[in-house]
């Protein structure tokens, strides 16, 4: 069984004087590994987003940053997630066919959206875990997370549909992972990879 800790929360930005640390001012941020962007709820931490990196996590949440601000991503209403229920407040222009038309969409309702996308930023809470600096490693892992919560009906419909996963290839041999740290909704701490 590999043990693999979580650490966090970091906050994206802070909200206020008793925020988490902001995850730009950690050492940890300096590491790769998967990361998962939550909001914590009445019923522990709520996983809308998983990702991996092995690049220092610093670097790739510049870019995430980048994209929210920009219109790229979904920006969720923060007050309906906190209650369970995904609702999307401006559907991003990632991997949408129709991009280009909608960028002019953007432009024009920017002022509306860029509050809520601050409002999803401040509200969202960081937690990472390092791992080897191994590109098929964190894809296995990142998969893993995302197929146990997609099979979890209470969380499964937070997370976007669509995620380029690769799981374990059948001639890879499973990995027992446990992870120590904080917990959250729908994923137990001892998982294959």
């Amino acid at each position: 069984m590999m043990e693999l800790e979580v650490i966090g929360p970091f906050s994206w930005i802070s909200a206020s004087g008793d925020a988490p640390a902001r995850i730009f001012d950690v050492p940890e941020s300096r590491k790769c590994g998967v990361y998962l962007f939550t909001l914590p709820t009445a019923e522990g931490n709520l996983i809308y987003w998983v990702g991996q990196t092995s690049q220092p996590l610093r670097a790739r949440i510049v870019t995430h940053s980048r994209e929210f601000l920009a219109g790229t991503y979904n920006i969720l209403d923060m007050a309906k997630l906190r209650e369970g229920h995904r609702t999307v407040l401006w559907q991003g222009l990632w991997w949408r066919k129709k991009s280009p038309d909608r960028y002019e969409e953007y432009l024009l309702s920017a002022g509306e959206v860029t509050p809520h996308t601050l409002t999803q930023l401040r509200s969202t809470h960081i937690f990472m875990v390092p791992t080897p600096k191994n590109r098929r490693f964190l894809a296995r892992v990142e998969a893993s997370i995302v197929n146990t919560l997609y099979a979890n009906p209470d969380v499964g419909p937070i997370l976007d549909q669509g995620y380029h996963l690769a799981p374990r290839w059948e001639t890879e041999d499973p990995v027992q992972i446990r992870l120590n740290g904080p917990s959250f909704r729908g994923l137990p701490c001892v998982f294959y990879v």
